[in-house]
């Protein structure tokens, strides 16, 4: 019978550590997820971190799978010696005077790659892979990042899917 009152005081336990997500975004400790690109660099922002990548340092682009297809990743690699910048926001709590982060979300495994977690984006996986291996394979037109030409060619690339 102890086993058993242990096992529910665990699972209430594990219940409460289910809300923590919720109450982190509710403070905005958590932020959705964004991909910016601009004539310079790609800069991928996840729950509680921020990755830029600049174009010229990019080496190839692949898609991959979290656990289960639904869960696709792009993987934009950067070469050998690129000087990805990586923030993060991690939310911490303050038990004495150094801070303690909850978690390592959001931390790469890969330093020099961007690894952009597609069901965070409101966008078609397959079509942002397009665009952005078009800018990869075309760097003379990343200069039209930001412009109209760039949204109508983001219509064109997602109406082909």
């Amino acid at each position: 019978m102890a086993s058993i009152g242990r096992s529910l005081s665990y699972s209430g336990l594990s219940g409460r550590f289910h809300l923590v997500p919720l109450v982190l975004a509710a403070v905005g400790q958590l932020r959705p997820g964004k991909l910016v690109l601009s004539a310079d660099s790609i800069i991928y922002h996840d729950w509680t971190s921020q990755v830029t990548l600049n174009w010229a340092e990019v080496n190839r682009l692949h898609a991959s799978f979290n656990l289960q297809p639904q869960q696709r990743l792009l993987n934009i690699a950067g070469i050998s010696s690129a000087q990805c910048s990586h923030r993060y926001y991690r939310p911490f709590f303050k038990l004495s005077d150094n801070p303690s982060r909850l978690w390592n979300m959001g931390k790469s495994l890969h330093p020099n790659w961007i690894i952009v977690e597609c069901p965070r984006l409101a966008v078609d996986s397959i079509a942002l892979y397009r665009y952005l291996d078009f800018y990869i394979a075309n760097p003379t037109l990343r200069a039209e990042l930001g412009a109209e030409s760039s949204t109508d060619r983001w219509h064109a690339i997602e109406g082909v899917n």
